[in-house]
This record gives structure tokens, sequence and C-alpha cells, in this order.
């Protein structure tokens, strides 16, 4: 990923954390709240991950000419020994080798969550299609044929309950469905799973928690 391209993740990931911040935690059940916790924690953690590659790019682009080569060098030695350790512990990464290639569409109205997500499932090795509009989603499911769908329940084009219903009525691609809704998660789940979803997860999203249900889909 190019600086730009950094930034813009590390604004989606700030608002996303903000938002966290701002739910009150008065009317959460303590499982919620812990919930809630961990999501924001690795928020901030990815947040910070992030920042430090982006200040390293910064630094690499700031280095005078005359050590610009050596620097060069290091960086290319160093570079091939992660990439050569990093290809090991893929093959031995379970997840990795489920989702390999794997495609996913993210319904979502929300341009930061598509960003971040995104982000993050790219470096899982999914393919990634993106959108906001679940009408626009329908339209293109048997040219995408996705392996995985993570829809949002509260979009104002078209809740998720009713692209649920259209899809288990069309002729659709058959795929695994997360659904995802920071509204009231008992009666949300039983109504989702009803309409054909394979499983629920609560928002605001714990991002490894994502990534271990499509897994387990």
């Amino acid at each position: 990923m190019n600086e730009i391209d950094l930034n813009e993740i590390i604004n989606s990931l700030s608002k996303m954390s903000t938002k966290m911040n701002l739910i009150s935690k008065e009317n959460l059940s303590l499982q919620d709240q812990m919930m809630l916790t961990d999501s924001n924690d690795i928020c901030l953690n990815l947040l910070k991950e992030l920042r430090q590659k982006l200040t390293s790019q910064v630094n690499l682009v700031n280095i005078s000419p005359s050590s610009y080569r050596a620097e060069e060098i290091r960086k290319s030695m160093n570079d091939s020994q992660n990439q050569t350790q990093n290809e090991t512990n893929e093959l031995d990464d379970p997840i990795l080798k489920k989702l390999t290639n794997k495609k996913i569409m993210i319904i979502d109205d929300d341009v930061d969550t598509h960003k971040v997500l995104s982000f993050y499932f790219t470096q899982k090795c999914l393919q990634v299609f993106a959108f906001e509009d679940p009408e626009q989603a329908l339209k293109e499911l048997n040219n995408i044929k996705p392996d995985y769908i993570l829809l949002d329940l509260m979009m104002p084009q078209m809740t998720g309950f009713e692209f649920l219903r259209r899809y288990k009525l069309g002729k659709f691609h058959q795929t695994k469905i997360l659904v995802g809704s920071s509204m009231n998660y008992d009666k949300d789940r039983l109504e989702a799973l009803k309409l054909g979803a394979n499983d629920f997860i609560a928002k605001p999203y714990n991002i490894e928690e994502v990534i271990y249900k499509i897994k387990e889909l």
C-alpha cells in the first residue's frame, strides 16, 4: 500500500475508534461492554501498526542521497528475509489456507468500514468487493459469485433483512452470509438466521472475530 492508501486507512480507523468511544455503555451488558473494549483495543493496535509503517516510509524518503543506496540495500535484504519468513509462517496458517483467493462481498453503507475491512481482508489474501448499495450488490451477485458476504442490517437504501428475503427468493449464486448489526443482538440474530444467514456478529466489529467467523462458516 502506498502512503496515500495508508493515510486513508489510518483516518478510517481513527473514526471507527472515535465512534466506539462515543457509544454509551450504560445500557450494555457486561459481555457487550467487554466486546466493545476488545474491538476498540484491536482497532487501536492496528492503528499504531499502520502509523509505524507510515513513519518508516517517510523516514526512508528523507534519507540523505549519500546514504540512501546503503540503506536501500540493507532494507532490501531485510525485506527479503522477512518475506521468506512470512511465507513460511503463512504456509502453516490454517486461516490463510482456507481464505486465500476466496471472494468476499462487503455490503455496508459506512465507507470507513469498507476501507478498514477491505485492507484487513486483503492482508488475509481475500478478494474484496465492497458495496454501499445493497441493490447494486444483488445485481452483481451472480457475476462476482462471492464465497462469503458480510452484510450490515441497518442501511438506508435497503435493510439487511430485505436483502436476505430477496436473496432467499431469487435465483442467486449461493454463498455463506455473515450478518453484522449494532442493534439488539438476540432479536436480530434470530430473524437473520430465519431468513437464511449462516451466522451473526455484533458491531462495532472486532476485526479478528470477523476473520474467525468467516473461517468457520
